[in-house]
């Protein structure tokens, strides 16, 4: 399933098993669709192995993007896996996809020995270039630009920077609940992102801690492909992904 989103739309979307995400596009400029995978089923012996009850994956789940050889660079494998207990445990989704991003965007089931024959994505996979990190009050400057939080506090994965260095994107939270112990249990989650040269902001999406784990996962704020594409889960399941055309959302396009 396919959602495109118009311009200058604001959308309210309702991803399968989530709360509302909410996507502007503020320069005026669409160049975003949401696409919807069909499952993540959790491995039958999870329960066994990890100690995890659940049917389905958690909050803080993360894409695992891929390439096989000989295939176009725009399309990749795409699964989902769930830390769990530590760093090196991972609850991994035996559903694998093929993610189409040229023109429309497309999905359709791929198996373990395409996902086997694939190469990690580099700078999703491994270390993803980040700009300086920001003080609590301060905005990131990068390129000589400032480039705001719109919540009240910085997320972990407080930003990112196209490869390069075209785009760059904002994570930011506030906070409307804690814990005893200062956790974070009820927040307004803010995606941003941004043209690096014009300074301007191209795409918002607003959602819940559901949506956006800032807490506990670096790398669950959006991830840039090449300098071309920014995608992003949808709800804690991540059976939803928001997908941007940043060739479409350049300004002057």
């Amino acid at each position: 399933m396919l959602w495109s989103l118009g311009a200058w739309a604001v959308l309210l979307l309702i991803a399968p098993g989530a709360l509302a995400v909410e996507i502007t596009f503020p320069s005026g400029r669409s160049g975003c669709d949401v696409v919807h995978f069909p499952r993540w089923s959790v491995p039958r012996d999870a329960e066994d192995k990890y100690n995890y009850p659940w049917k389905g994956f958690l909050s803080g789940s993360v894409y695992q993007f891929r390439h096989a050889e000989d295939t176009p660079r725009n399309r990749m494998l795409v699964r989902v896996a769930l830390p769990w207990l530590n760093e090196s445990n991972a609850i991994t989704s035996p559903d694998i996809y093929w993610l189409e991003l040229n023109g429309v965007p497309q999905v359709r089931q791929a198996s373990e020995a395409q996902w086997d024959s694939g190469v990690p994505l580099p700078n999703i996979m491994g270390p993803r270039p980040m700009p300086r990190p920001p003080g609590n009050n301060r905005p990131i400057d990068y390129e000589g630009r400032s480039f705001p939080k719109k919540g009240q506090e910085w997320a972990i994965d407080y930003g990112g920077v196209s490869s390069n260095g075209s785009w760059l994107s904002t994570a930011s939270m506030t906070v409307h609940k804690r814990s005893r112990d200062g956790v974070a249990l009820s927040a307004t989650t803010y995606v941003d992102v941004f043209h690096v040269q014009s300074g301007k902001l191209v795409v918002a999406v607003t959602g819940t801690l559901s949506d956006f784990d800032m807490l506990r996962s670096k790398a669950n704020s959006g991830y840039f492909i090449d300098d071309q594409f920014f995608v992003a889960g949808l709800g804690a399941n991540r059976r939803s992904m928001l997908i941007c055309d940043l060739d479409r959302l350049a300004p002057g396009h």
